[in-house]
């Protein structure tokens, strides 16, 4: 497959024989090492815009009302007088339940801290993740309509959920987290950018 225009190869030929650094835009790269020459997450101009940090209250309250039955079942379970394998079956179960629930909430506000926008002149850049990052380019020209929701957990922290749509399921995107003025506005200005370039349907 061939390489895209404006991209480069960045595998260098080294002698076995003798080990030799190279030279890249400034950055050495020394033989038998893998060494980041960009960071491909970071704002290509200020700062990411972060979201709110009621997403991180949300999002510890959904996986409490997802982990607690659980962690509830088994204690029960656990303390009944069942034949040994259910009840240590249900202590599992139990034990299971609460890591889980530790794990997703030491890991909320890290995820909600990973979550930002950037508005450019050409488009709106959208990254998150904690462990497995990503950013989401979404040219204006390509977007087609953009919509905001918000449930009672979400309506009740003042936060709302941004989705923005393209004509490919794959490119659109979602911000949850935002305050609910600040959806409001990145719909309107979104919305705005996509008649003036006569991208809507």
């Amino acid at each position: 497959m061939g390489r895209s225009r404006g991209s480069r190869d960045l595998r260098l030929p080294v002698s076995p024989r003798r080990a030799r650094r190279v030279n890249l835009d400034g950055v050495g790269l020394a033989p038998g090492t893998v060494e980041r020459v960009t960071d491909l997450f970071a704002a290509p101009q200020d700062a990411w815009q972060r979201v709110s940090p009621a997403l991180a209250t949300r999002d510890r309250v959904v996986a409490a009302a997802f982990w607690l039955p659980f962690a509830v079942a088994g204690v029960v379970v656990a303390v009944l007088p069942l034949p040994v394998w259910a009840r240590v079956l249900g202590g599992a179960v139990a034990v299971v339940a609460l890591v889980g629930l530790a794990v997703d909430w030491s890991l909320a506000e890290r995820r909600r801290a990973r979550r930002g926008y950037l508005e450019t002149d050409d488009e709106v850049l959208l990254t998150e993740g904690v462990m497995f990052r990503s950013m989401t380019v979404v040219p204006y020209g390509r977007l087609q309509y953009v919509d905001v929701e918000a449930g009672p957990l979400q309506r009740r922290l003042g936060i709302a959920t941004l989705t923005v749509h393209t004509a490919s399921p794959r490119t659109a995107a979602e911000l949850p987290g935002l305050p609910a003025d600040e959806a409001a506005r990145l719909r309107g200005v979104l919305t705005e950018r996509v008649r003036e370039r006569g991208a809507g349907v």
